[in-house]
């Protein structure tokens, strides 16, 4: 099985720079809460884009209620708008 491995640094725990060349490669990804499940669909450069920035939310060390606002509905086609998906960064214990 390939593996993905994840490496950055936090220069400002309060800025995160998403990993947005995924979305140049092409990536698309699509998140939709339906009857009480969340589906998560998307092509590889999408669903890496995601779990990229999972990875650095978790990884990241940020300040408590660090979060960042992306679209439901993720690509460069212009124009989109509509839900976001909020995603908090991890507390530190």
């Amino acid at each position: 099985m390939p593996t993905h491995r994840i490496s950055f640094e936090v220069s400002n725990p309060k800025v995160i720079e998403l990993p947005a060349h995924r979305l140049r490669n092409g990536g698309r990804y699509s998140v939709e809460a339906r009857d009480g499940d969340l589906y998560v669909f998307g092509n590889k450069e999408g669903l890496l884009y995601l779990s990229d920035l999972l990875a650095m939310l978790a990884l990241g060390d940020y300040e408590k209620g660090f979060h960042v606002h992306i679209p439901a509905q993720g690509s460069l086609a212009a124009g989109e708008t509509g839900d976001e998906i909020v995603m908090f960064g991890a507390e530190i214990e």
